[in-house]
């Protein structure tokens, strides 16, 4: 992260993000869904009418959504100078890949 961050690749308040779904967020959402009984988790619907296990899903998928949302806006720009540096490769190189029989 400290590397992402001293080249201005990820913002600190992204940073934190990461870090923090790391350290706490993700720890502590499974960590209440575990304090549960298997069948309340799954059978008992809580006061929003899901169960635990669908919130406990829920919850998940808004990290996981977060967590790519970051990665894809940090890495953008070197996936586009890729794609950049193939198409410069394809236009230098392909004029000089002329079969001849």
């Amino acid at each position: 992260m400290q590397e992402l961050r001293d080249r201005g690749i990820i913002s600190a308040k992204d940073s934190f993000t990461v870090v923090e779904t790391v350290r706490r967020y993700l720890p502590d959402t499974l960590a209440a869904y575990l304090r549960l009984p298997r069948f309340y988790a799954q059978m008992q619907t809580l006061a929003d009418g899901r169960t635990a296990s669908q919130t406990l899903l829920d919850q998940l998928r808004v990290l996981d959504t977060s967590l790519k949302d970051i990665a894809k806006s940090a890495f953008a720009g070197d996936a586009e100078t890729l794609v950049t540096n193939g198409q410069f490769l394809q236009n230098k190189f392909s004029e000089k890949l002329v079969f001849r029989p």
